[in-house]
């Protein structure tokens, strides 16, 4: 076999040397600081985003007061406002039962009747305040 022929150690141990050599330089010098650069970078976003993020969050926050705030001022504006409606509504109502109540005990009032019996084959019947029909002409 000749991996195992010991003339040719020497030529593949010096190959392996050499490409090993370029294989890290070109490691060392092109990749790892590219990857240094990249995790940098991303690192210094990170802290921008997460200050954004607080600066954003303290907004946020602040605005969910200012809503629970002025909510809350509404609905207590809203209740006033009902609970004078509930109040201007109950007295009304109340006067309303109350001009009832007294109208049921006051005595009917009845117009006077008189009747007028002439010659004529019907009697005429009227009543001293009681007003004429509207819309109907009488045919006389």
């Amino acid at each position: 076999m000749p991996q195992l022929d010991v003339s040719t150690y020497l030529g593949q141990v010096t190959w392996f040397a050499v490409v090993f050599t370029r294989f890290y330089l070109a490691v060392v010098t092109d990749v790892l600081p590219a990857l240094n650069r990249a995790v940098k970078m991303r690192a210094k976003k990170l802290d921008r985003t997460r200050g954004d993020a607080r600066q954003f969050d303290s907004a946020r926050r602040a605005a969910e007061d200012g809503y629970d705030h002025a909510s809350a001022v509404t609905s207590k504006h809203a209740l006033g406002i009902l609970t004078h409606a509930r109040a201007r509504a109950t007295s009304a109502a109340r006067k309303r039962r109350g001009s009832i109540h007294n109208a049921k005990r006051a005595p009917v009032r009845v117009a006077p009747v008189a009747v007028n019996l002439s010659s004529t084959s019907h009697a005429a019947v009227t009543t001293d305040k009681v007003p004429a029909r509207k819309g109907k002409k009488s045919k006389s």
